[in-house]
């Protein structure tokens, strides 16, 4: 925390910590298998009348996870200052996981920046200006279901950059990157996400047959491609070289990202992705982001599936980091209950796929109306 001097001293007292389950039935298709349903939490941190908010997912299939066990850990933020309840979150890390130091530093960040009438970006020594694409996804593995939904990313406006779910299969994955290419026409960034799915566990053999398939998917029109592999941090710095001018995308090897500050190597791809859900620590992403920078990397901030007070936080990171694109975007049909209770926030997508900060606030920005989003909800659980 010593990067960032505006978090150390916040000594207003942490009184009330609250989570929200909020849960969404759309189908989403990976390599690894399909989603039924998700349960997110809503995590909001409270003193003076402030409330600072942060989300993750908690669980996947699981309809009957128990909020109160799987939230108890934020119990201990009770009491603490905001200054102390960060430091604690910093420490904590192997005992309560990725998901939920990772949400719980956001909901303080949001609340140190409420209580000091701050913007979290100035907080955290971040530019506001500009602006970031949004992303629109499509996790689908038929391809006439595909082409519906081409259809659905006109409707939305976001056409700019398109993430398409691929499957480690080459015929099935040429097929949906021609269907994208045909649809979105040849202006539009595509970008593949295979999970790792041309090679599903590291291994000393060359590169050359994942390099030859990611050539292959090239042709078809693919211009990024995400974790095609599991790979080494050498091995990708090797595929990277075999595959110009295919940019890869590291997301793994980038997970946590206090780890990966130490581990990172210029050349494993020429995009690297800060993957919310995995940084385990914003501000550890934020430092991960700079050092990318750094040794003139290019970054995107990725998504995991968000749908509620998250999505704001990253898409400002993603401006603040001056990133290519940010793919953590409120998502029609899932988001709907959640934007209802928004009261107001600081991000704004008016035309096309390109979000901006609308109007500097405190914090993120995020005011929710919390008797509309009770109702949305499954279940809160006061701790």
């Amino acid at each position: 925390m010593k990067n960032f001097p505006l978090l150390q001293n916040v000594d207003a007292v942490i009184e009330e910590v609250v989570l929200y389950r909020y849960d969404s039935t759309v189908l989403r298709h990976f390599s690894f298998g399909t989603w039924r349903s998700r349960q997110h939490a809503f995590l909001k941190i409270s003193t003076n009348g402030y409330h600072g908010w942060g989300e993750n997912v908690i669980s996947v299939n699981q309809e009957d996870v128990n909020l109160q066990r799987w939230g108890s850990f934020f119990e201990d933020l009770k009491g603490l200052t905001v200054s102390q309840a960060i430091r604690y979150v910093e420490s904590k890390l192997t005992d309560w996981g990725d998901r939920r130091c990772e949400m719980a530093e956001m909901a303080l960040i949001d609340l140190a920046g409420k209580i000091q009438g701050k913007s979290a970006l100035e907080i955290l020594h971040l530019n506001d200006q500009g602006s970031v694409p949004g992303v629109y996804v499509i996790l689908e593995d038929d391809v006439n279901r595909t082409k519906e939904l081409i259809k659905q990313g006109f409707e939305q406006k976001l056409t700019s950059h398109i993430k398409l779910k691929l499957f480690g299969d080459l015929s099935l994955d040429s097929a949906l990157i021609q269907v994208l290419r045909e649809g979105f026409g040849e202006s539009a960034y595509i970008i593949g996400d295979v999970n790792a799915g041309y090679r599903v566990e590291l291994s000393e053999k060359p590169v050359e047959d994942v390099a030859v398939a990611m050539k292959e998917l090239y042709r078809k029109g693919l211009n990024a491609c995400e974790d095609p592999a599991m790979l080494t941090n050498q091995q990708w710095v090797e595929l990277q070289s075999q595959v110009e001018p295919l940019a890869l995308l590291p997301d793994y090897p980038m997970r946590p990202s206090a780890s990966a500050i130490r581990t990172l190597l210029p050349g494993m791809g020429h995009i690297y992705n800060i993957h919310p859900g995995c940084t385990g620590s914003i501000l550890a992403a934020v430092r991960l982001g700079q050092k990318i920078k750094q040794k003139g990397g290019q970054l995107m901030i990725g998504d995991d599936s968000l749908l509620g007070p998250a999505c704001t936080g990253w898409q400002q990171l993603a401006i603040g980091l001056s990133a290519d694109w940010v793919e953590a975007i409120e998502k029609p049909g899932e988001s709907d209950g959640f934007l209802q209770s928004v009261q107001q926030q600081a991000t704004l997508r008016p035309i096309d796929s390109h979000i901006i900060i609308d109007k500097k606030r405190a914090g993120f920005g995020l005011e929710i109306d919390e008797a509309i989003l009770k109702d949305t909800c499954v279940c809160l659980v006061n701790l």
